[in-house]
């Protein structure tokens, strides 16, 4: 599997991945599953990385007991593997997961498209239309700054699709298992982004 051949056996360090601004109303356990979720999703953390709780504690400047907590949410999520006496690693891409991933939209995302046509407001119309206005704008600008943007958007754009029929819950689960198809989507993310662009503006306007 070439994309896993690229990536796999690369150990990073911790230092300089990316962190963003805590949030209000995040505890320490929510910031530290944010942000490496965020550095593992976006490759900053490339599979196989070795995770060492000391350095992830310096580099969040938090105590063990949250980032512990953080590792095994992730691990919860199929993103780190828990190896005996070797502490914990990002887990590898696996082509089975991504699969999975992949047939789950397959099957549940026209499901959703066909409940709610005709059923939208004019209020939720706009909000999938600003999603698509910011993606489109997002095509134009740098590659490396605009990737983990169009992707975050990209998701909204899902969310919103769950949330406007009434599945919060089942898309925090999808969200889940589609996580090794979407790192999948950092590796390549240009023509992705334009093909995911125009299947969304398909989409508004079936």
């Amino acid at each position: 599997y070439e994309m896993q051949r690229s990536l796999v056996g690369s150990e990073m360090c911790i230092r300089d991945r990316l962190l963003d601004v805590r949030r209000m109303d995040e505890n320490n356990r929510a910031y530290a599953y944010r942000m490496l979720r965020k550095n593992i999703m976006t490759l900053q953390l490339q599979p196989g990385c070795q995770l060492s709780e000391a350095e992830l504690c310096e580099q969040l400047a938090m105590s063990r007991t949250p980032v512990h907590e953080a590792l095994m949410m992730l691990k919860s999520e199929w993103l780190v593997d828990v190896l005996p006496q070797r502490g914990s690693i990002v887990s590898k891409i696996s082509v089975p997961y991504l699969n999975e991933g992949f047939a789950m939209r397959r099957i549940l995302e026209p499901a959703l498209l066909r409940g709610l046509a005709g059923k939208l407001t004019r209020e939720q119309l706009n909000e999938f239309q600003e999603l698509l206005n910011r993606q489109n704008e997002d095509l134009y600008l740098d590659q490396d700054a605009a990737d983990d943007f169009f992707i975050s958007l990209d998701n909204d754009f899902h969310r919103l699709l769950y949330h406007d029929s009434g599945y919060d819950r089942i898309w925090e689960a999808m969200h889940n298992v589609t996580s090794h198809m979407d790192r999948v989507r950092y590796l390549d993310s240009a023509p992705v982004s334009y093909t995911h662009l125009r299947a969304h503006e398909t989409t508004l306007h079936l």
